[in-house]
């Protein structure tokens, strides 16, 4: 069999040390020699322990077309045979080969030193080397198809006659050895210009979403995005919340109107070289938030980045070495961004040196002033600190929680707002008689303001809201474990709505204990243990009531609305305590009774709904009156059909006899049902120009002919 010829597309000549584009790659002295793709795998002796392979293989399949790599005596070369067939692409080659080649080692000239802090290496062949970063940072972890993707963006930038830089938060994290889901850019070029090098790219989707403060966008895909802006010389009208944004040509510019020193950092694309101008690496290695420049300027400039700082601090355990003399100015920004940044602090790795450093800095006043009202408010026997100061440990513990996004959020709000309310509750001075009656109310209602006031979206405040009602409830009476019940778990558990949050509550109501001055670890265990059991065994949030919000409605009269969610809960909380069955109708019936009885509003709107039955008013137009129906005229000329009239004529039949004297409510609904409702408190009184409804003390005009018009008249001719 004949064997395929295979043409060298590209080759390097031999060099000491091999300049190639888009890195400066390879050890001064020589490393084991490759050939890349100029041969097929027959023509390979199979002595050499890599022999050929193609290059999609060796970068497990990341897609490099035709183009192999296979052993020889020659210098490193770069190529692909036609045999294969594919489009070669040499500088998607060279990019994943540099790669593998130089992926962590920089080499050393003969005498050169390592930079501080890097041990010097001795490769397979004595080139003197030492790693470029750790193997833990996002640079260095990154796939070849990322860094290939990246090789291909700065060489484009070059090939149009641009510089392109890694700024920001990923150079920093790259520093601190860690990940970064961010990765942000920045160019000489305009975005015009950037667009179209992007686009020239000929992959990935580009997004101009920001491209009035000069920001061009890419995404290829598989979910990570990259952003690049444009060098940028900004200038903040005082009375402005958005930056008037002018472009330039100069890095050093860019860099000099970031925020802090370990946010203004860059790194050649190209080159790999790290740019620090302002001693961002040293405030790293010192834990230290320093801004760039002139502090007050800084903030002036965005009075955002106030909260930036703190922010940063909690998360990264850092020290503040600014002055925030303006903290009034965070009223000028908008609270969906403050609330942004206040969440991050209050989730961050020590959100108790975030709260402690918005309160040093006065930045708590423009954020929740609620929360500076607790300070020195002093406590009972049972609390061993003060307002504030309990609150504060409360959030120290349940930032021990492994409640995680969302969740974290709601825990992480509940425990700082929970006893908001105690303030304007506190009763009694002396230790003895000090109380907070109500404050989990006042609390409740405070929360709620303070959220919507702060953004947050509707799930997230009534979830925090919940727990802050509740957190009392669970220990509330318990003096020993044995008096933790199934039936107590379960109305708890039906109560906060879901599972989740149930645990979520229970974790809370253990941050709130354990900050108190008697805590009892044995109830609260035992009480959690509880929890998850019947949520295990009971599953008490799928219980549902015996009949349903329609039957209720028909069986009652009644109409849809709060009334039959409440009823309905009524009737759910009895099977939880065991008081009814799941599928006994008729009990839930007779309960429904009673809760008429014992909610005159509900009783009242049950017969008023009783009395619009007699009367279908038809709506203006061509409708027509149903077959054996009369079409009949009110006072007021509505057109209307009669359903039936023996709440009319029993109404008037008592009139008449009674001279206009009332009437219980519950002796006309028997009559007409045929129930046997016990007497209630209410009345129904029928006059010349109306139905009126009400109780001995407090009389209520419900239907008058000039209130309701349409479906309501009545006069005593009819």
């Amino acid at each position: 069999m004949e064997k395929k010829k295979h043409k060298t597309i590209f080759v390097k000549p031999k060099v000491n040390r091999i300049e190639l584009d888009p890195v400066t790659v390879i050890d001064p002295n020589p490393l084991p020699k490759y050939t890349y793709g100029s041969a097929s795998r027959e023509t390979f002796p199979q002595t050499f322990p890599f022999v050929r392979k193609r290059i999609d293989d060796l970068l497990e399949k990341e897609g490099a077309g035709g183009v192999g790599v296979a052993g020889d005596v020659s210098t490193p070369t770069f190529g692909g045979s036609e045999g294969e067939g594919k489009e070669i692409d040499f500088f998607k080659t060279k990019g994943k080969i540099i790669d593998i080649i130089n992926k962590y080692k920089i080499y050393l000239k003969p005498g050169e030193q390592p930079p501080e802090g890097k041990d010097v290496r001795t490769g397979s062949r004595d080139g003197k080397f030492y790693e470029s970063t750790s193997r833990e940072s996002t640079l260095e972890e990154a796939s070849p198809k990322d860094k290939l993707k990246m090789n291909i963006i700065a060489n484009k930038f070059k090939q149009f006659g641009f510089r392109l830089f890694e700024v920001g938060g990923s150079i920093r994290d790259e520093l601190l050895g860690k990940s970064s889901s961010d990765r942000d850019f920045s160019t000489d070029a305009l975005p015009e210009e950037t667009e179209k090098i992007l686009n020239s790219l000929g992959s990935g989707s580009v997004f101009t979403i920001g491209k009035e403060y000069g920001t061009i966008g890419l995404d290829s895909g598989d979910d990570k995005k990259i952003e690049i802006t444009t060098f940028r010389d900004e200038v903040y009208p005082t009375s402005s919340r958005k930056p008037k944004v002018t472009f330039g040509k100069s890095l050093e510019k860019d860099l000099s109107r970031r925020d802090f020193t370990i946010n203004a950092m860059a790194r050649n694309t190209l080159t790999g070289e790290l740019i620090d101008l302002f001693g961002g690496g040293e405030d790293l290695k010192n834990k230290i938030i320093r801004t760039v420049g002139n502090s007050k300027e800084r903030y002036a400039e965005d009075p955002l980045r106030m909260l930036r700082a703190v922010r940063f601090a909690s998360q990264l355990g850092f020290k503040v070495k600014t002055e925030m003399p303006e903290p009034e100015k965070l009223d000028n920004i908008s609270r969906e961004r403050v609330t942004s940044e206040f969440t991050k602090i209050l989730t961050s790795k020590d959100p108790i040196r975030g709260l402690e450093l918005l309160d040093k800095f006065g930045l708590m006043e423009y954020i929740i002033p609620d929360v500076n009202e607790m300070k020195d408010v002093s406590q009972n026997v049972y609390h061993k600190y003060d307002v504030y100061d309990h609150t504060m440990e409360t959030v120290k513990e349940a930032n021990k929680t492994n409640w995680k996004g969302v969740d974290k959020a709601v825990i992480m709000l509940a425990a700082l707002l929970h006893d908001i309310g105690k303030p304007e509750t506190k009763t009694g001075t002396n230790l003895e008689d000090i109380h907070f009656y109500g404050h989990q109310k006042v609390s409740t209602e405070k929360a709620k303001n303070i959220l919507k006031d702060l953004k947050f979206n509707n799930t997230i405040i009534k979830r925090v809201a919940k727990l802050v009602e509740l957190h009392m409830e669970p220990m509330m009476n318990l003096k020993e474990p044995e008096d933790i019940t199934e039936k107590r778990v379960s109305k708890l558990i039906r109560k906060i709505g879901n599972d989740k949050d149930a645990l979520i509550l229970m974790d809370l109501v253990g941050t709130d204990n354990n900050a108190s001055a008697n805590p009892r670890p044995d109830i609260f265990n035992k009480l959690k243990e509880k929890t998850i059991e019947v949520i295990n065994t009971q599953k008490p949030n799928e219980i549902v009531s015996p009949i349903s919000g329609k039957e209720i409605m028909d069986t009652f009269g009644l109409k849809a609305g709060r009334a039959i969610g409440s009823i309905k809960d009524y009737l759910t909380g009895k099977v939880v305590e065991g008081e009814l069955n799941e599928g006994d109708k008729e009990t839930a019936n007779k309960l429904v009774i009673s809760l008429l009885n014992e909610n005159p509003e509900l009783t009242k709107s049950f017969i008023l709904n009783s009395i619009k039955k007699a009367r279908i008013y038809l709506t203006r137009g061509h409708e027509e009156v149903p077959s054996g129906k009369t079409l009949m005229f009110g006072p007021r000329g509505g057109r209307y059909y009669e359903s039936e009239l023996e709440v009319y004529r029993h109404l008037w039949a008592q009139v008449k006899e009674r001279q206009f004297k009332e009437k219980r409510i519950t002796e006309v609904i028997n009559y007409l049902e045929n129930r046997n409702l016990p007497s209630s408190p209410w009345w129904i009184k029928v006059e010349k120009d109306g139905i009126i409804v009400g109780q001995a003390e407090k009389v209520q005009t419900v239907l008058k002919h000039d209130m309701y018009p349409q479906g309501l008249e009545l006069t005593r001719d009819e």
